[in-house]
């Protein structure tokens, strides 16, 4: 213990390495404590994820092939805990074939290691990666000072559909203050790839106004098409935290468009599920999702789920104050939906615009 407090102070690099064979954890011991890092040893990928979430090493290496808990399941773990979600995993495996490393990369591993080991190929990547890692970690400090300069008000501007007519959207936003918790932005990630977001603070008063240009903040600086909507609310959930309340959270719905894949990935922190019509005359259908506030704990779960969409396809995001009221004041939820599902459905063939136009004679 007292040399993982020495490299905290010091700032020396910690290494776990993951692996069931002795003989490879010894000579990955060799040649990387030789260059001075420090180094943490695992048997299997269960007890390799647990030590990480303690340890909080800089870089992971893990064999792919082992007992209880293999390589690829245990990075899709490590990956799915914000904990442990950005710490860089490098595969080693005797396996060297094009499949098993894609198989890597998708469960989220940056580099693959082929054995038996080059020693300065080994100490190359892993300088590398290190680097790298250090590097996002100063990023996200940065980002951190910024956000805690933000004055008490909604400094981000909303963003107009005629900024990104390729995205295809339409908006209604009529918040009941002058600045208040909920928020909506559409961003292009990519060529063809667009996210559209809907959030809202818990607490309806102007002191939800800083934490929610806060959290516009974060996702505006975070999102990449690099990343998924998951691992993008997964890292802005463990820095969000220190600009919000005791009592505040954030609920929030991500769908993330790949127009020239013609797929829809849609993720849930706790905010009420979109509305998805297919085609011009398809009937509306609740997505339905469940999943944690950002902000409210350390380790979040969040739903995600991949739908083929086609030209035509029209895809409803909403905050909970279109579904708990109407001209008549409050209503349930339940019933809320409802409604909407009917007037969807009654103007299911009209433009965009035309049913947005709809929905405001509610109110």
């Amino acid at each position: 213990m007292n040399d993982f407090i020495s490299s905290a102070k010091n700032n020396i690099p910690k290494i776990l390495v993951v692996d069931d064979d002795p003989t490879s954890r010894i000579m990955l011991q060799n040649i990387l404590a030789k260059d001075g890092f420090v180094l943490l040893t695992a048997v299997n990928g269960r007890a390799g994820r647990v030590l990480a979430v303690r340890e909080q090493p800089d870089l992971i290496i893990m064999d792919i092939m082992m007992p209880e808990e293999d390589g690829l399941t245990a990075c899709r773990g490590l990956k799915s805990n914000s904990h442990t979600a950005n710490i860089p995993v490098i595969f080693v495996s005797a396996v060297e074939d094009a499949a098993s490393k894609i198989d890597g990369f998708i469960a989220g591993g940056v580099d693959y290691i082929t054995k038996p080991y080059q020693m300065l190929e080994v100490l190359a990547r892993v300088r590398l990666h290190i680097r790298l890692y250090q590097s996002y970690r100063a990023v996200v400090a940065a980002q951190m000072e910024q956000l805690k300069n933000l004055s008490d008000s909604q400094k981000s501007i909303l963003v107009q559909s005629g900024e990104f007519p390729e995205a295809h959207f339409s908006v209604f936003y009529l918040p009941a203050q002058a600045a208040g918790g909920d928020f909506y932005d559409v961003i292009q990630s990519g060529t063809g790839i667009y996210d559209y977001l809907v959030a809202d603070i818990s607490g309806h008063t102007t002191g939800t106004a800083l934490p929610a240009a806060a959290l516009k903040a974060l996702l505006r600086q975070n999102i990449s098409m690099l990343y998924s909507p998951l691992e993008n609310l997964n890292l802005v959930n463990q820095h969000l935290h220190p600009v919000l309340q005791e009592d505040q959270y954030a609920t929030l719905i991500y769908a993330r468009l790949n127009k020239a894949r013609k797929r829809l990935t849609l993720v849930n922190a706790g905010h009420p599920s979109a509305i998805l019509v297919r085609g011009g005359s398809g009937t509306a259908e609740i997505i339905t999702q469940s999943g944690d506030g950002l902000g409210l704990f350390d380790t979040i779960s969040l739903d995600s789920k991949d739908i083929s969409v086609a030209q035509g396809d029209r895809v409803f995001l909403f905050s909970d104050g279109l579904i708990e009221q109407d001209s008549q004041g409050c209503i349930s939820r339940r019933s809320g939906f409802d409604n909407l599902k009917e007037l969807i459905n009654q103007n299911v063939s009209s433009p965009i615009d035309q049913i947005m136009m709809k929905i405001l004679l509610r109110y």
